[in-house]
């Protein structure tokens, strides 16, 4: 299974470490760990194992500034464009990474894996998520607004949120 890790220069102290994290954690162990941002990691984080790779943020078919116009247009605050482009970036590595697996996990790049972590079950398609406790209400009504409210949370004190998520080509492709 290959890892995308989408990254920003706020992430440059921790990413050697999420990355450290990626190579000994996941079992069985990652075939690529893929990292996508605008510049280049330091040669220090890609020279530390043939699995690591960059990919350009230009490889892709969207653009940040295509986002923020989007987000203009239809007069929303452009203070959370980055995390919108980031989504966007997760849900289209499979038109702009080569030979991505099937399925994909997606790693936010300020995470570490202090333990061994699996990400698919044993068939190697049913996906494994901690639940998180996070909440953070701009994430709430984008859900909201995206569903039509048709999403209720029955359990309030997970907030669905994950900090990573395994992705299927076939259902994304249905999308």
């Amino acid at each position: 299974m290959d890892a995308v890790v989408p990254f920003c220069s706020k992430d440059s102290l921790v990413l050697p470490i999420c990355v450290e994290s990626l190579l000994c954690r996941p079992t069985p162990p990652l075939r690529r760990v893929l990292l996508v941002s605008v510049d280049a990691p330091p040669d220090s984080v890609l020279s530390k194992d043939a699995r690591i790779q960059w990919i350009s943020e230009s490889a892709f078919p969207i653009k940040k500034q295509q986002v923020q116009r989007e987000l203009e247009l239809r007069g929303c605050s452009v203070s959370r464009t980055g995390w919108y482009y980031q989504q966007l970036l997760k849900l289209l590595a499979p038109e702009a990474i080569e030979s991505i697996s099937e399925p994909y996990v997606v790693v936010d790049s300020d995470v570490v894996f202090l333990d061994t972590v699996q990400f698919t079950l044993d068939d190697g398609q049913s996906a494994v998520y901690p639940m998180g406790d996070d909440h953070h209400a701009p994430y709430f009504a984008h859900m909201h607004r995206l569903t039509g409210g048709l999403v209720t949370r029955y359990y309030p004190e997970v907030s669905g949120m994950c900090h990573f998520m395994v992705f299927h080509k076939v259902v994304l492709k249905s999308l």
